[in-house]
């Protein structure tokens, strides 16, 4: 099942944070980071071999996923 996500832009570059997509709503999880703008939101799986694939929209936020640039950043910030 997938998780949900939003990447926001933060003075120390686009940050991601991922979430449960049971009981939980883009706009809800975004007022909790009021400072930051949203760049994107949608949906975020992963496969067997740890891969990320982002995809879809937030209809709460109306804004989409970025697809592969959103999977970089998610990537990039779970290696860490």
């Amino acid at each position: 099942m997938p998780s949900k996500f939003i990447i926001f832009q933060t003075p120390e570059g686009e940050k991601a944070v991922i979430f449960p997509s049971d009981d939980f709503y883009h706009d809800q999880m975004a007022s909790h980071f009021d400072d930051y703008d949203v760049v994107s939101a949608g949906f975020v799986q992963f496969n067997e071999n740890g891969a990320v694939q982002c995809f879809g929209t937030s209809e709460s936020l109306g804004i989409g996923s970025r697809g592969e640039d959103d999977e970089i950043i998610i990537s990039r910030q779970m290696a860490n």
